[in-house]
């Protein structure tokens, strides 16, 4: 719908998920310095009002000011990397001290299936009321979203008096939850194997996922299927 109404070519409009994914991949980098300095919540909050800025940037993009496209993109991979699932891993690690992984992927589920809802969602208001309109009415949820973090996440146990979910030590030997985290350092995890086993398989996961499924819709839409069909796929 973007490019057959601006009149862009699909090479330019690619260029979004171009800078979008180079700019997250450039924050995850730095993601937990600025965890520490500016905490987990608050994080979440400034990458979720960065992206209603970067929708909003998107939805007056046009031919002739094409870089207003580049520009979203640059808020839209600044504010997608901050609300990002390490954030989510990040908060149930200082939750939860037993069933770990069980919480995350329930979490992940959750947002699967959000996911999900939401193309729908997303594909009936561009039919109804235009890509632009889609833009702008995508950041209500996320302007409510994070008023709710705002107001009720708290980043640890500590902070309501309560100790991690399956703590089993003293209370009186925990005052921060990194305390409790057992496992290996980052400098002994850089010296196995298993770790670059790891990055090459997220390398090759990033390769065959993210392309695939920004150009899809458009190849669809080529092949006859509407707009709504296109972009629920």
């Amino acid at each position: 719908p973007i490019t057959s109404d601006t009149g862009i070519s699909r090479s330019q409009f690619a260029s979004i998920s171009t800078i979008r994914f180079l700019i997250s991949s450039l924050i995850y980098f730095i993601f937990g310095k600025l965890c520490q300095k500016t905490g987990i919540r608050n994080l979440a909050v400034i990458g979720m009002l960065t992206l209603v800025a970067a929708f909003f940037i998107l939805s007056i993009g046009s031919k002739e000011a094409v870089y207003m496209f580049y520009v979203g993109a640059f808020f839209w991979g600044f504010g997608s990397a901050l609300t990002n699932n390490s954030v989510a891993s990040t908060l149930v690690n200082n939750w939860f001290n037993k069933n770990n992984g069980l919480i995350l992927g329930i979490i992940l589920a959750a947002s699967g299936v959000g996911g999900s809802l939401f193309s729908k969602i997303v594909a009936n208001n561009i039919d109804k009321f235009g890509w632009r309109n889609s833009y702008r009415i995508s950041t209500i949820p996320i302007i409510i979203a994070a008023i709710v973090i705002f107001v009720f996440i708290k980043e640890k146990p500590e902070e309501k008096g309560l100790l991690p979910y399956g703590y089993t030590g003293k209370a009186e030997e925990v005052s921060t939850t990194e305390e409790i985290l057992t496992g290996i350092t980052v400098k002994e995890a850089k010296r196995t194997f298993t770790f670059y086993i790891i990055l090459f398989y997220s390398f090759l996961a990033g390769i065959l996922t993210n392309p695939v499924y920004v150009s899809v819709p458009a190849q669809m839409s080529d092949k006859g299927f509407g707009e709504i069909a296109s972009t629920t796929t």
